[in-house]
C-alpha cells in the first residue's frame, strides 16, 4: 500500500504543526482515512474539514474507545458494574 502512516502523539513545546501536515507520500486516489489518536472523533472532524477533496464518508474514527472509558467512569462513579458489549 503506498503512503505513510503517521502516528498520533502530544504535541511538545516549540513542535509546530505546520510541519506534521506536510507529509510527503504517494497520493492514493480515493484514501480511506482512520483515525485512533485521542480525541479520535475531534481529531476526524478537523481531518476531514482539511482534506474537502475526499467525501466525507472516507472518514471514521476509533470513537467507541473513548465511549467504553466514559462510561466505565460513570459506572465506577455511580459505584454500578460496567460490562460492555463484547462482538
Amino acid at each position: 500500500m503506498d503512503g505513510r502512516w503517521p502516528d498520533g502523539f502530544p504535541r511538545r513545546n516549540g513542535l509546530l504543526l505546520l510541519p506534521l501536515l506536510n507529509i510527503e507520500c504517494n497520493p492514493i486516489p480515493s484514501p480511506q482515512v482512520v483515525v485512533v489518536a485521542n480525541p479520535s472523533n475531534t481529531n476526524a472532524l478537523i481531518v476531514a474539514a482539511h482534506a474537502s477533496n475526499l467525501p466525507r464518508a472516507n472518514f471514521t474514527c476509533l470513537s467507541r474507545l473513548d465511549q467504553n472509558r466514559t462510561a466505565a467512569q460513570v459506572a465506577q462513579k455511580l459505584n454500578v458494574a460496567y460490562h460492555p458489549e463484547v462482538g
